[in-house]
């Protein structure tokens, strides 16, 4: 983690690199402020690093006649302390200062890449188009994160969630998207991933070209028309035909269902049109569910189900109740 705290003080990081860093300071706020002061330690330029050690002394025999006039007996002890933590942050400060400055050399620095993220919200869907001329689709409740420009051999993506990527084909520059412990890779193709860490597995389906579908266990080679399935639990990778509706109706406004169980047709619907449901009642012997709307009201979807569920049900800012007979 040290050398990419150097290289992002010194412009030095990596697309990769970007993303690993984030990572690090997603994880704790302590991180997020560790970087701040060596950020602020590195604003000062060489000839500050005198002034740098002279505050810091300073400052610290003020606390120390402070000490003497309020705890007279007490600053006696303080005072060692206070001098070796003085001597550990003057000799941090001015290492992070010495590295500064032996990078400071006659060719180019790298430029920082921002991180971009788009977020589709629960009951909306979102197109956007990557610095590539890649465009994807993010699905309701997923996000995508990306660099503002695609400056090494590898164009990379984190997905969280559900999207369609059509790829533009670049064979110096493969396209990856991370996703939870896995990833996809390609040259120029068009396909669907489904990650939503909320459920069971994750799934790949091709439209056109070909694709990798590697995770930390298995890959899969995937090609049109087929879908590559991962368990979480097991890490079990398996392969089958695509079912175009379940895989794509999405991006066409078709809300479809194949043997989905009753749990997940409500996880679904709250996702699609961004509300909250309050279940009323034991639907689990009821079974599966398969069926398709095409761009239907939630009130249109709901009267269909309750004829096959026999609930009823209230739609109020919101908020649905569903209540069962």
């Amino acid at each position: 983690m040290e050398d990419l705290l150097y290289k992002y003080l010194n412009n030095e990081l990596s697309q990769e690199e970007w993303v690993e860093l984030r990572h690090w300071l997603d994880k704790s706020d302590l991180n997020k402020t560790t970087l701040n002061n060596l950020k602020s330690f590195t604003s000062n330029i060489s000839h500050e690093a005198d002034e740098l050690e002279q505050l810091v002394w300073k400052e610290l025999k003020l606390a120390n006649q402070a000490n003497k006039q309020v705890y007279p007996k007490s600053s006696r002890t303080l005072w060692p302390f206070l001098k070796v933590a003085a001597v550990f942050l003057i000799l941090s400060a001015l290492t992070v200062l010495a590295y500064r400055l032996y990078h400071q050399k006659a060719e180019p620095q790298q430029v920082l890449i921002s991180i971009i993220i788009k977020e589709a919200p629960m009951g909306s869907k979102i197109k956007t188009r990557l610095p590539d001329g890649t465009t994807v689709t993010l699905n309701a409740g997923s996000k995508l994160y990306y660099p503002e420009s695609f400056t090494n051999e590898h164009r990379i993506v984190q997905l969280e969630g559900e999207a369609f990527f059509d790829v533009t084909h670049d064979p110096e520059k493969p396209f990856f998207v991370e996703f939870n412990d896995s990833e996809v890779k390609v040259l120029g193709t068009s396909f669907n991933i489904r990650a939503y860490q909320e459920e069971q597995t994750s799934a790949v389906s091709v439209a056109t070209g070909k694709v990798s579908f590697k995770s930390q266990d298995d890959e899969l080679i995937l090609l049109p028309m087929q879908m590559g399935v991962q368990n979480h639990q097991t890490s079990e990778m398996t392969k089958k035909k695509v079912d175009q509706l379940e895989a794509f109706g999405w991006t066409e406004k078709i809300l479809y269902f194949n043997h989905t169980t009753f749990d997940k047709v409500i996880k679904d619907l709250e996702r699609w049109y961004g509300v909250n449901f309050e279940i009323n009642g034991d639907f689990t012997p009821l079974g599966t569910f398969s069926g398709e709307f095409r761009n239907e009201s939630l009130n249109q979807v709901l009267q269909g189900l309750a004829h096959i569920y026999h609930f009823d049900f209230k739609i109020e800012k919101g908020h649905v109740t569903l209540d069962k007979k």
